[in-house]
This record gives structure tokens, sequence and C-alpha cells, in this order.
């Protein structure tokens, strides 16, 4: 990926990144921690579009977060007892919100402002285990607050004209 001066900014990091209707998540954890399962069910029960797993290449364009996949995982997701298969993927993909993958006795029960932060660009952090069955919802919920309104206080979200929160 370029800036618009066209040089080149990436970095590499260990996360997997998926598109959603709703926005680009980043999932960031240690090996085992669940980011290709989570993934895995966000694309599969969620309209989620692979963009990168395991490795996701990181760059900031007009002020905006993106990600992408090196060109040799494009398509790629490692899906642990089976496998890697390949699946229809996004090229890159903004990032609206960060959840970084912690055992689950670390997951607070009210988020702190927390927040991923490359090259001066902020991104909404949350603490979330991998495999506890609320966390794609809270993943969809959080993109529809937190990435466009950022972290409210008291961890009181109001719902939208829609009524969805």
């Amino acid at each position: 990926m370029n800036d618009q001066e066209g040089g080149i900014i990436d970095e590499t990091i260990h996360a997997s990144v998926v598109r959603l209707p709703a926005g680009g998540v980043a999932l960031l954890g240690s090996a085992g921690s669940g980011k290709s399962a989570l993934m895995l069910k966000l694309c599969r029960l969620y309209q989620g579009q692979l963009v990168a797993d395991d490795r996701a290449l990181l760059a900031v364009q007009s002020g905006q977060l993106h990600a992408a996949a090196p060109q040799s995982l494009q398509g790629l997701l490692e899906v642990r007892g089976l496998g890697v298969v390949c699946l229809p993927f996004q090229p890159s993909s903004a990032i609206d919100l960060v959840v970084e993958l912690v055992p689950q006795k670390q997951v607070p029960r009210l988020p702190q402002d927390r927040y991923f932060t490359f090259e001066n660009v902020q991104i909404p952090l949350l603490r979330l285990h991998a495999h506890d069955t609320a966390t794609p919802e809270t993943i969809i919920v959080a993109l529809s607050t937190l990435a466009h309104t950022g972290f409210a206080q008291a961890g009181i979200y109001t719902p939208n004209n829609d009524g969805e929160v």
C-alpha cells in the first residue's frame, strides 16, 4: 500500500483482519488465541470477508488506518485441525476497530478507554475472548458504536435512529 505521496509506509504485524458490513476489524493475539477461528465465524455467520490471516500489512492512507495481507498469504485462512483453506478475500480494508484476544479471565466487564495507535492514528481497542459465544455480536455492536463515537462515559451507549445500539 502506498500513501498519497507515493511513499511506502507499510509495517507487518501479527494479526488477522476481517471486513464486515459495518467496518474493518483487526484481531490481535498470540498464536493459538483464536484469531483464525473468530475470523472464520465472522466470515461465515456475519457476512465478513477475509482480508488477512495471521499477518497483516498496516499503512495510513489519508489519515485512516488500512490493512492488507502479504501477497503470499492473500485468500488463505488456517483452520486449526483442518489446515489452510482458500477463501474469497478483500485486497485491503480500512480498520475501524481493533480487538485484542485475551484469556477469558482478562476480559474486563466494562472497557477502559484503550486505543491501538499506528502512525498517530488511534483506533478503539477492545479486549475480548475469541471463544466466548457473545464475542462476534460484541464486535458487531462495537463497530456501530465505538468506531463512530468512541468510548462512552460509564460504558453507556444509546441507540441510533434505527433503534440499534
